[in-house]
């Protein structure tokens, strides 16, 4: 080459490649510093490292990524997802990415962080802008789009289609059936495609925990992967430890066995402290609320009851894990869901004060209501019970009168009948009787009670979610239930095991 050429200015083609490696591309993306001030260039951080790296094995090995990113807070996963998704809509013909938020202020946040990559762009970079509203970006020339939404909106992008989805914080979702049935079916099985749900833990039910139990039980090896982060994985998560602070037993045990040293445990402690403070705990133990926000293995991500869940899962599970002991001298009441028009059989369960299905659990195998009255009757007479509670909503009214003429000698009035349509014994703080009769039921499993060990039983009350769709109150503070026919196509079936345990609280015993 002689002194006085000048190298040829590289294609388009080359420049474009060029821009299509996100590794050079994230250097001209400008992010929010921690500590305030200007926009900074988008310097990636550990766990946003050993994530970038397992998903581009991941995408290498299936074509494709479908990733469940259960981590702590604030590691800058959202900002991550967020850039490596705008970098292929911004450089990429074609490419459509939606976001979708579990509240609407994180979504226009979430948003905003978005418009910030556009307009920190250098202008030779800045892909022509066709459209700019409040929650999408749309590139003319590329024919690109990139969308931000938020889950409480319901039926999101179910007409729709994309190639890039994240769901942001999906434990929070309370939506899930239009999620499964509409907008996960947006983005198809083909090569390039990638749906991300990233999320702190809430508790041992919902999408997003089913998911990432289903994937870690599978190892991987699923449609899905799990790719859980550490707190420990973030060198920020550090602070210098005063000279005499002594740890306490548990923590020192906890920084053993996780390898942490004495700067990061003094920083777990000084989130621990307040988190445990807060909730009435000791400073001197772990909270599971800590853990479950700074998870350092897996199964700490899911140790706290959800936000959402109505009843709460802790409390199912302990009262399945307690021996049945039911109370003495409590009534002994036998309690029927009757057969709907559906596939579903009657159920029956009895109650004994602290004691559910101790005698009786499980499904009557005939439809008849003869069969069903003779044998309830029975079973009443054997076991020396003092009621016979029925649902008596729709069909049940029949169940009901057949028992009643059997009971002619022992009294008629011991059958009951419960009808969760029927206005509440409160009418103040619930809409009906059904809401009612449930939320006796939630408040009893706070106690020292009993169930079967039934998963059935486990998979109806976790179906249970407060949400605009779900368990709510109206204007008047006064309880709803979710619809049971929501419930039904949740679950696949009618939830026969819960309906007894609610019917049991019509009577006090």
């Amino acid at each position: 080459m002689f002194p006085w050429s000048v190298p040829a200015a590289p294609s388009k083609d080359e420049l474009r490649e060029k821009l299509r490696d996100f590794d050079r591309y994230r250097h001209f993306l400008k992010i929010r510093p921690r500590a305030g001030g200007e926009r900074i260039p988008f310097t990636i951080n550990n766990a946003q490292t050993v994530l970038h790296s397992r998903i581009e094995k991941e995408r290498q090995d299936f074509g494709m990524v479908r990733a469940l990113i259960p981590k702590a807070r604030r590691m800058g996963v959202s900002t991550y997802i967020g850039g490596r998704y705008f970098h292929r809509t911004a450089t990429e013909f074609g490419r459509r990415a939606q976001v979708v938020a579990h509240r609407s202020d994180s979504a226009r946040n979430l948003h905003k962080e978005i418009k910030e990559f556009y307009d920190g762009l250098p202008l030779p970079m800045r892909p022509s802008l066709g459209a700019s509203n409040a929650y999408e970006l749309i590139f003319d020339k590329l024919k690109s789009l990139y969308k931000v939404a938020s889950a409480e909106g319901g039926d999101i992008g179910r007409s729709d289609d994309f190639h890039l989805l994240h769901l942001s914080e999906a434990a929070f979702f309370d939506n899930t059936e239009d999620l499964s049935s509409g907008l996960l079916k947006t983005v198809m099985s083909l090569p390039g495609t990638e749906i991300a749900m990233e999320s702190t833990g809430n508790g041992q039910s919902g999408m997003f925990f089913n998911m990432c139990e289903e994937a870690n039980r599978q190892q991987n090896k699923g449609e899905w992967r799990i790719h859980f982060l550490p707190w420990s994985l973030m060198p920020e998560y550090r602070t210098e430890t005063p000279f005499a602070w002594k740890a306490p037993k548990e923590f020192e045990d906890y920084a053993r066995m996780h390898g942490l040293d004495r700067a990061q445990l003094y920083w777990f402690w000084k989130e621990n402290y307040t988190t445990a403070v807060m909730n009435g705990g000791q400073p001197e133990t772990i909270h599971r609320l800590t853990r479950q926000e700074f998870p350092a293995v897996y199964s700490e991500c899911f140790m706290a009851d959800s936000t959402l869940d109505f009843f709460k899962a802790s409390e199912v599970s302990a009262a399945m894990s307690r021996a049945a002991a039911p109370s003495a001298g409590a009534l002994k009441l036998l309690c029927v869901d009757p057969a709907g028009d559906g596939q579903d059989k009657p159920f029956v369960g009895d109650r004994q004060g602290s004691a559910i299905g101790a005698r009786v659990w499980g499904e009557l195998a005939s439809r008849d209501y003869n069969v069903q009255a003779d044998w309830l009757v029975s079973t009443y007479k054997r076991f020396d019970m003092d009621a016979i509670l029925i649902d008596a909503t729709g069909t049940g009214k029949g169940l009901v009168d057949a028992c009643r003429l059997r009971m002619r000698g022992a009294g008629p009035e011991k059958v009951v009948a419960v009808v969760f349509s029927h206005g509440a014994m409160n009418e103040v703080l619930y809409g009906n009787r059904r809401a009612e009769l449930h939320d006796r039921f939630q408040r009893y499993l706070a106690g020292d009670v009993s169930l079967p060990n039934d998963k059935f039983l486990q998979e109806e009350c976790s179906a249970y979610k407060w949400g605009q769709s779900g368990c709510r109150r109206d204007e008047k503070a006064r309880l709803f239930m979710t619809a049971k026919e929501k419930i039904k196509k949740e679950i696949g079936r009618s939830p026969d095991r819960l309906d007894v345990c609610a019917v049991s609280m019509a009577i006090d015993g």
